[in-house]
């Protein structure tokens, strides 16, 4: 097994256990209709959020996030580019239902003392165990600025802002590459939807 399929095999596994907690079709069905932006009215969406699953959901998506970070330059194509398409969604999913449940209680985001952290794409730890199973912590990603960057998950415009440069950072870091035409495709589909979340 070559490097490149060593740093593809845990996008693979976290990308496949993602699947088993969240329905995609759903989930894409809503991206894509006409009025995205009120895909957190959606019975099955909200539900979703409320479940323990939908935690476990984005926390694998992270993980494929982070996998690709980690991936050499050019190497975000074919099934790279739809894992962190797929995760995108998912975050998007969780994002938007969270947006309007802060925004219709705002004292959960303001409180004497604000709750930690969950870096889903950061290494696992006993913090984001607790975060699946009890729902404490804020989850959030790491920009691709500065280490101290943090990406809230409540905030479905920046997740998607964060996919999207995701999406290019590994071809246009790479002097005269061509990005793929997958990629360019799946890059303005996210681009309609963050236009869509604003």
């Amino acid at each position: 097994m070559g490097p490149r399929y060593r740093d593809e095999v845990p996008v693979q596994l976290h990308f496949i256990v993602m699947h088993t907690y969240m329905s995609l079709e759903e989930v894409e069905t809503l991206a894509t209709s006409d009025d995205a932006s009120r895909a957190w009215d959606q019975p099955a969406l909200t539900d979703w959020f409320k479940s323990e699953h939908s935690r476990h959901a984005i926390w694998h998506a992270g993980q494929v996030v982070r996998g690709i970070k980690a991936l050499p330059l050019q190497a975000l194509r074919d099934f790279m580019a739809i894992a962190l398409y797929h995760a995108s969604l998912t975050l998007w999913a969780y994002s938007v239902v969270f947006f309007h449940s802060m925004d219709n209680h705002g004292q959960q985001l303001a409180g004497p003392a604000p709750q930690h952290k969950i870096w889903l794409d950061g290494l696992e730890s006993e913090d984001i165990q607790r975060f699946i199973t009890l729902q404490r912590g804020i989850p959030v990603l790491q920009g691709l600025g500065h280490a101290e960057e943090t990406v809230f998950v409540g905030d479905p415009e920046a997740v998607l802002e964060t996919m999207i440069n995701v999406m290019q950072q590994n071809h246009h870091l790479a002097t005269s590459a061509q990005t793929p035409p997958l990629v360019d495709n799946l890059v303005h589909l996210l681009e309609k939807l963050r236009d869509a979340s604003k």
